[in-house]
This record gives C-alpha cells, structure tokens and sequence, in this order.
C-alpha cells in the first residue's frame, strides 16, 4: 500500500506546479481531470473539441 502512495506521489510532482502557478487552482485540476476522463472514455484516442477557435481567428491573435 504505501509503494502505491509512492508512485502516485511520483506521477504528480509536476501537476503540483501546475496548480501552484495557475490563478484558479480548483478550476485547473477539474478541467484537467475531466479531460482524463474523456481520454479513457474514448479509448485513449483524442477527440477534437467543439469549442476550439476558426484558423483565421488564430491566426489574428499571433
């Protein structure tokens, strides 16, 4: 039980700076957790979001 403790911690050294930098750390975990579960959801296989912006709209904020 307490090598499981180890691993997990392990995985998540990085997502602790993330939540450290981010404005709204509750909001950062929630969307990135929702995503993982997406992930599985579709067997791993990334789906395009519905809400990303037009290229030419892109292209303007560059």
């Amino acid at each position: 039980m307490v090598c499981k403790q180890w691993i997990l911690r392990a995985k998540n050294i990085n997502n602790a700076e993330l939540l450290r930098q981010a404005q709204d750390p509750y909001i950062t975990f929630r969307e990135a957790y929702y995503q993982n579960l997406q992930f599985k959801v579709n067997d791993g296989k990334l789906v395009e979001s519905k809400e990303s912006l037009p290229d030419d709209i892109l292209k303007e904020i560059d």
